[in-house]
């Protein structure tokens, strides 16, 4: 991690991590405005450090949360607005802070036969914004979190952050593959129901008492064959 001369990353640094191949390095994301800021500290997010820009306006909220996390000993990197804009991801920066936060990874539950706890389970969905959406109604229904299979999602791209809208803090996502998935399964004794417009059941005709997944395929193509393979 590359530090100026105050200890903190520097801003070339922190502008890398709307790279993935940072991200994977580094375990860390990046959130815009107050409403992110927000959300996360609800939550007790990870926030490692914060880059505030004094010349934009941000309002007396924002300012105090700023002051509270420092008090906590959150450090702050302030910068200019030329700093800041060349910093952002969003044409119009948002409300002149950002946040550096450690992302949430948690292993497969090891719970067996839990009453009506729903994962959703994913392999490869192409849009962000999509992804985004999918997350913050999993929040809102009550979903337990996201199982990633393969390596191709990335729930920390700036855009499906911003698509959340605050709800990817709420969730837990969990990377696995196909034959830890499977020993996974057979463990818990899940049912796993893969979503399907074409030769399926109605959704609401299965039970869900127990610990249950939805599958979720592709926009375009839907349910791989390894997605197949996983479902009841």
């Amino acid at each position: 991690m590359l530090t100026g001369g105050n200890g903190l990353p520097d801003l070339e640094f922190i502008r890398g991590l709307y790279q993935r191949d940072n991200r994977d390095k580094t375990g860390l994301f990046l959130v815009e405005g107050v409403r992110f800021l927000v959300s996360a500290i609800n939550v007790d997010a990870e926030i490692l450090f914060l880059i505030l820009c004094p010349e934009l306006a941000i309002g007396s909220f924002a300012q105090r949360l700023i002051t509270r996390k420092k008090e906590k000993g959150i450090p702050v990197l302030y910068v200019n607005e030329r700093q800041f804009r060349w910093i952002s991801y969003h044409k119009e920066p948002q409300q002149g802070v950002i946040a550096v936060l450690r992302q949430k990874w948690v292993p497969l539950p090891h719970y067996r036969r839990i009453r009506k706890h729903m994962w959703l389970a994913a392999e490869k969905i192409q849009s962000p914004g999509n992804l985004g959406t999918i997350i913050r109604t999993a929040q809102a229904t009550g979903c337990r979190g996201f199982i990633l299979l393969g390596d191709e999602i990335d729930p920390y791209d700036p855009l499906v952050v911003r698509a959340t809208m605050g709800a990817i803090f709420y969730q837990r996502f969990v990377r696995s593959h196909k034959q830890t998935f499977l020993q996974w399964k057979k463990r818990t004794e899940c049912r796993v129901i893969g979503a399907c417009c074409q030769d399926g059941k109605d959704f609401r005709t299965f039970p869900y008492d127990d610990l249950t997944v939805l599958m979720l395929g592709n926009e375009r193509k839907g349910l791989s064959d390894l997605q197949k393979d996983c479902c009841d």
